[in-house]
């Protein structure tokens, strides 16, 4: 059984991808496909070689709104950018294979824009979801970012079905935690 404890083997990892960066003034969207191969050869004999294609599909678009205003006698200017991120991975069983390196991400504000929820590369998570967020950004006078605050949320259309062991739960949550990031340049 690949799932017993302290596997060994080699694993062949393969991730194409293609991405397609759009831009103008004010907006940017960057439709992405991308497949991550793995296949497995274990020392513990078994049947055959634990082997999954798992597609993904994504669209991030944001747009970039700006405004100019005086502090202190000093022209700033502050951003505000919606974001949304759209991910689409289908379910696949990969319940034959063993956890060499991978675990689940701590969920925060970076985790709304990744395409897997699985660090490592034994598990893809399947996704049918959107992120919404929005930024606000702060520049000084120099050019110079200072301060920037994001405020998010991931809405899920289906539930999370492929799990780190085959022994935990499904999670039939429908939307992640309120998820903040902030960053000040003193």
């Amino acid at each position: 059984d690949p799932l017993t404890a302290n596997p060994t083997g080699s694993r062949l990892r393969l991730e194409p991808s293609l991405r397609l960066p759009l831009a103008g003034d004010w907006w940017q969207a960057e439709p992405a496909a991308r497949v991550r191969y793995t296949r497995y050869e274990l020392e513990a004999a078994t049947a055959e070689a634990p082997e999954h294609a798992v597609p993904t599909a994504s669209l991030d678009g944001r747009l970039f709104l700006e405004r100019d205003f005086r502090f202190r006698d000093e022209d700033w200017l502050q951003t505000l950018e919606p974001r949304a991120f759209l991910l689409w991975t289908p379910f696949h069983d990969q319940y034959d294979a063993p956890l060499f390196d991978t675990s689940a991400y701590t969920f925060g504000y970076d985790q709304l824009f990744r395409d897997n929820r699985y660090t490592g590369g034994d598990r893809v998570g399947d996704a049918k979801q959107v992120s919404l967020a929005v930024e606000s950004r702060l520049f000084a006078p120099d050019g110079r970012e200072s301060a920037r605050f994001g405020i998010g949320q991931a809405l899920y259309a289906d539930d999370l079905r492929q799990q780190l062991d085959v022994l935990d739960p499904v999670d039939t949550t429908r939307r992640s935690p309120l998820v903040a990031s902030a960053a000040w340049r003193v």
